[in-house]
């Protein structure tokens, strides 16, 4: 996909139900650069395991500043929904990760969530690889080359 005039090569890892497969579930962190962590707004079970996700990524990562992006998903049921949107806005705040309501069904900020998990890792990218130089950093330009984002 296209993020920002720039182009984002991503390879998702869906494990949502795999926990016969920890281990490769594991692996798929070990070489994630990135992470969408959703949850159902219709059920608070599902929301309740984020905590338990986040414990494992820190826990295989050692890293708390990975770029994740918390998901409530089914936002359009809205008559079956448990879990409030501001319940879901303030653990992706106490866990500094980005936040959106979507909608597979109505295709509600199912894009925005890519497009927000790639900014977040090129920002991480950036932050992580600054350059310390003293004085001014000049470049010739580098031709556009794609880049490659793990997400799970």
């Amino acid at each position: 996909m296209t993020v920002d005039n720039e182009e984002a090569i991503l390879n998702i890892y869906d494990t949502a139900g795999q926990e016969d497969f920890s281990a490769v579930r594991d692996q798929y962190i070990r070489i994630g650069e990135g992470f969408v962590c959703m949850y159902s707004v219709t059920t608070d079970a599902s929301f309740q395991e984020v905590r338990n996700l986040r414990e494992k990524l820190l826990n295989i990562t050692d890293d708390d500043k990975i770029p994740c992006v918390l998901v409530g998903n089914k936002c359009d049921l809205t008559e079956d929904r448990e879990v409030p949107t501001q319940t879901g806005q303030a653990l992706a705040t106490e866990f500094h990760w980005n936040f959106l309501e979507a909608s597979a069904k109505t295709k509600t900020n199912v894009v925005e969530t890519f497009e927000a998990i790639v900014k977040s890792i090129r920002d991480y990218r950036a932050g992580s690889n600054v350059p310390k130089t003293e004085g001014p950093v000049t470049s010739q330009p580098k031709p556009a080359k794609k880049a490659k984002c793990t997400i799970l």
